[in-house]
């Protein structure tokens, strides 16, 4: 990959949000 990775930016962010459901 030569871009940087904003999907796995993405998937972090989204699971970061669903732990702070809880």
């Amino acid at each position: 990959n030569t871009h940087s990775a904003p999907e796995f930016y993405v998937l972090s962010t989204a699971y970061i949000e669903i732990q702070n459901q809880e």
